[in-house]
């Protein structure tokens, strides 16, 4: 039994890995901005009362709150992807660097440290065409990408000069039950049942999408492993990769433009007159004025940890979409949670 704290535990990949956890037999803590009485996925999954909560900002963490703890995974992120760092970069930098420097500073004055988990990203962190794996240099095209990429070596720098153990994963857009409303995922999920036509941008634009299911399973890989970041073998393996372990992709590791992820939904929900495409594109998505092209070589990652992803795009989102039927249905999701 371990354990773990989790920041940002009431968002998408934080409840879901609490679950896991508590699955696995650890104590797990969170500290999170939202009140207790709000943290919708915690309650929907009858874990709120099986975890040590603190209502707190990860700004504010204090040695004291992470005393005792074997592992912390850093999920408290301030600010999401597209449109909001582009309208709001001052404040996404703040929100999204601030929170990793109060996580480090706590770790940094304990005598016996934990290992810390910072889940980064896959997608925003390249703006350059090519096979991107673990020592791919980070190239972001956007604010949000930048801070991604700056975080990863804010944790460089504190394990270089204070020995704070780090492992560092880099996560393909997720998806699936609990996800963010405003993630594309959801919005054309939410178009297809509601029978309203979505005008999508960014048309040829592509990402690498990874199902919540496979993502959680890739952390629990990631425990066994690395015995929650202190198997020194496990650590020394990574360490050759900058720390890096990618936990992206899908079943068939499918590189889909937003039109062909448009199809799929369609043909989950049923409602073929899906998308009004559009020419716009969100900015940093265009480089050289044409959309970057990449693959992914997470072989060696998949080799480490003993993982491997099971669920196809479409199975994915066969399963999300069966979620936000039922919470549509009954008024749980969007009735006083979160709108589309």
């Amino acid at each position: 039994m371990r354990n773990i704290l989790i920041t940002g535990g009431a968002g998408v990949l934080g409840s879901s890995l609490a679950k896991a956890f508590l699955t696995l037999g650890n104590n797990v803590k969170i500290i999170d901005i939202t009140r207790k009485e709000e943290c919708w996925r915690l309650i929907e999954s009858d874990i709120i009362n099986k975890v040590d909560y603190i209502w707190k900002s990860t700004n504010e963490i204090s040695p004291l709150d992470i005393d005792g703890m074997d592992l912390i995974v850093d999920c408290a992120i301030g600010f999401p992807d597209r449109p909001f760092g582009t309208l709001s970069p001052k404040t996404t930098l703040s929100g999204n660097i601030f929170p990793a420097m109060g996580v480090l500073e706590a770790v940094r004055q304990l005598k016996e440290k934990p290992t810390i988990i910072y889940p980064s990203s896959f997608n925003a962190l390249y703006g350059n065409s090519g096979i991107y794996d673990e020592n791919t240099t980070p190239n972001p095209t956007t604010v949000y990408g930048w801070t991604k990429a700056a975080v990863e070596k804010l944790y460089l720098t504190y394990h270089h000069s204070f020995g704070i153990p780090i492992i560092i994963t880099r996560v393909g857009s997720s998806y699936g039950e609990g996800m963010r409303t405003d993630e594309l995922v959801a919005r054309l999920i939410y178009a297809g049942i509601k029978r309203e036509r979505f005008p999508l941008r960014s048309c040829q634009s592509v990402r690498l999408w990874t199902y919540i299911g496979d993502v959680v399973n890739a952390y629990s890989s990631i425990m066994k492993s690395s015995d929650y970041g202190r198997n020194n073998e496990f650590i020394s393996r990574i360490k050759k990769r900058n720390y890096v372990i990618n936990v992206a992709g899908n079943y068939g590791d499918e590189i889909l433009t937003n039109v062909a992820l448009a199809k799929i939904v369609s043909n989950v929900t049923g409602f073929e007159d899906i998308i009004e495409p559009t020419s716009e594109y969100e900015p940093g998505e265009l480089v050289n004025n044409t959309p970057v092209k990449f693959e992914i070589n997470a072989q060696w990652s998949r080799d480490l940890i003993k993982w491997n992803p099971k669920y196809t795009l479409k199975e994915g989102i066969e399963s999300t979409a069966n979620w936000f039927r039922k919470f549509l249905t009954e008024g749980a999701y969007l009735g006083h949670h979160e709108r589309v």
